[in-house]
């Protein structure tokens, strides 16, 4: 079944599975990427933004996150 996520003035089309194509929508463009691309893309930015918060962080902060 697809479901419809929107984030601001991008809506985006997938299964509600999260698999499989994902349309992307902004005003009257429009493509389709695979939901892989997209978890690549968002694991990437997360790993980026934890680089930045690592070398701040007090060790108790640090250890209570892999706990």
């Amino acid at each position: 079944m697809l479901t419809t996520t929107k984030a601001g003035h991008v809506t985006f089309v997938h299964s509600d599975e999260f698999k499989g194509e994902v349309e992307i929508q902004r005003g009257a463009d429009k493509i389709s990427v695979p939901m892989e691309a997209l978890r690549k893309l968002v694991a990437e930015s997360v790993r980026h933004e934890l680089l930045m918060i690592i070398p701040t962080m007090k060790p108790d902060s640090l250890l209570k996150r892999l706990a």
